[in-house]
């Protein structure tokens, strides 16, 4: 299960006579997320030793660690959009997507990585019944959004 949020400005471009406008999108998604493992080995973080009667017990506690980590999820978003244009600004908040993505993740260390990954969103707006284009104005469509994204990630 992963939580995650972020910003976008996909700009409106002027259509004709009508002007431009700056539109910002806030994501709040939630997903579950299917991974793979590779390149793994097995460590022993621990060894003990203890005497039961007449016979040595000897337990080693071991752990996995696997570098190479593809992944896939699917969940669900609230998409907030707030558009403005000469002075006026319309909002539709809370609006419920899709949110999907897809990457893979190579770990340096067990604690930091590097992630690259593409990430779709869908969701339906609607704010027309008033906004910076007059009484019947606003904005009315669907969001699709394709991002390629990558990083470093720190794990705790």
């Amino acid at each position: 299960v992963e939580i995650e949020g972020f910003n976008a400005s996909p700009h409106v471009e002027q259509q004709g006579p009508v002007p431009g406008a700056h539109l910002r999108m806030t994501t709040l998604a939630f997903n579950l997320i299917g991974r793979l493992k590779f390149a793994c080995k097995t460590t022993t973080d621990r060894t003990e030793t203890r005497t039961e009667g007449e016979k040595r017990i000897e337990t080693r506690y071991e752990r996995e660690f696997c570098r190479l980590q593809p992944y896939a999820g699917v969940g669900l978003g609230a998409f907030f959009a707030n558009l403005s244009t000469n002075g006026n600004s319309v909002s539709d908040n809370a609006v419920p997507g899709l949110n999907a993505l897809g990457g893979v993740r190579f770990y340096f260390t067990e604690r930091i990585a590097l992630f690259g990954e593409y990430k779709y969103n869908y969701a339906v707006f609607d704010a027309s019944t008033s906004g910076p284009f007059g009484g019947s104005g606003g904005f009315k469509g669907d969001y699709q959004a394709n991002h390629l994204v990558g990083g470093l990630s720190f794990h705790f």
